[in-house]
């Protein structure tokens, strides 16, 4: 579904229009989206409307959702569509990454210009934490967020191919699938092992910002700490 709406203001007034299309394929959902935005700025040059501000919102159900991709809404529906993905690993590395998110707020707090004198004594410390969020551990768990739900959707697939193999007529398929379903598990199951490290990691941190940080951004620091 393509959902386009455009605010254009008159001379006369405020005058609203939206526009909904469907599309079954990622391409043809480009093409009229492309098309319809097209029209919309020819529209918008005629010399007695001022350029329109256009708002576009693009959802479409595929094999695959690139999850840190997705509005907030929209994430939080797939999480609570009774689907099997995304599940609690991706929840769990999303928790982190808002915990992350919120230490590196606090620590930018701390090291604003007017408090550096008084944070001088754990800046360094603080900056450290914020170089190994930044770089490492919020990179890392942005890619288990994905991982963990591609690689059990593969689990759930593998296991529903075997489930339907005639095992009397195609046994050696059937154990094929069984050896396959076994690995793809063995790999997902590992991911939330890596999520947690990642996490464990983040909640020792958000202790120190804590207790070293900007006092006045508790609040940020410590949801950090819980999200963790």
């Amino acid at each position: 579904e393509i959902t386009a709406i455009a605010h254009r203001r008159l001379t006369t007034g405020r005058f609203e229009r939206e526009a909904n299309h469907a599309s079954q394929g990622p391409l043809d959902r480009r093409r009229k989206c492309r098309r319809y935005l097209s029209l919309l700025a020819l529209e918008s040059a005629a010399p007695d409307r001022r350029p329109l501000r256009i708002k576009i919102r693009c959802n479409h159900s595929g094999a695959t959702s690139i999850l840190i991709d997705l509005v907030t809404r929209e994430l939080l529906r797939k999480f609570g569509a009774g689907e099997h993905k995304p599940g609690s690993g991706s929840a769990s590395a999303f928790q982190g990454m808002l915990a992350a998110q919120l230490l590196i707020t606090v620590i930018d707090l701390t090291n604003k210009p007017e408090r550096q004198e008084k944070y001088k004594e754990n800046l360094n410390k603080l900056l450290i934490i914020k170089e190994e969020t930044e770089s490492r551990l919020y990179p890392s768990l942005e890619r288990l967020f994905q991982e963990d739900s591609d690689h059990f959707d593969k689990v759930i697939g593998l296991r529903r191919e075997r489930d339907v193999i005639n095992r009397e007529r195609d046994w050696v398929l059937y154990i094929e699938k069984v050896a396959a379903s076994e690995e793809a598990l063995r790999i997902a199951t590992d991911i939330p092992f890596s999520i947690a490290q990642n996490c464990y990691e983040l909640g020792k941190y958000a202790g120190v910002v804590f207790d070293l940080g900007f006092k006045s951004a508790r609040g940020d620091s410590g949801v950090a700490l819980q999200c963790a």
